[in-house]
């Protein structure tokens, strides 16, 4: 009986660490004032506001809040980048999300910057121009494989 009483202890910690995130997760979200400017490359600008307090839980403050480690972070500067381009279209978000400044810029002039652009595409207020281009997967039945 001795084993099942710790076993049951431990397992009464581990329950109990995890009622915490759950309280936290059930918090209100924080204050949100973001203003997103996005251009599409052929002259057209679009704006948005997502302004979003602590009862608001509409369509773009979920999606902002989704975004906040990502908006609140910076690049990684080493990170190697795919030379595709996927159109002239840019976009910026800035404003401040629970207390801390946002301000990211986004374009579509390689693999990395496309792929910020569709992470962040929920709250930016244009569509790229052209589909976007497809990951490399190797081999492709396009054309004939070199070697052959």
């Amino acid at each position: 009986m001795t084993a099942l009483s710790v076993l049951l202890a431990m397992l009464a910690l581990v329950l109990a660490s995890c009622g915490g995130n759950s309280e936290r997760a059930s918090q209100a979200p924080a204050t949100v004032e973001l203003s997103i400017k996005a251009d599409d490359g052929r002259g057209t600008i679009r704006r948005a506001n997502v302004s979003c307090g602590d009862e608001d839980h509409g369509g773009r403050c979920v999606a902002a809040a989704r975004l906040e480690r990502f908006l609140l972070s910076k690049p990684d500067p080493r990170r190697a980048c795919t030379e595709i381009y996927g159109g002239a279209e840019t976009a910026r978000i800035s404003g401040t999300m629970g207390g801390q400044h946002v301000d990211r810029r986004f374009s579509r002039t390689n693999g990395c910057e496309i792929a910020d652009w569709e992470r962040a595409q929920s709250l930016i207020p244009i569509e790229p121009s052209g589909p976007t281009p497809p990951a490399p997967r190797g081999q492709g039945s396009a054309g004939p494989s070199s070697g052959q």
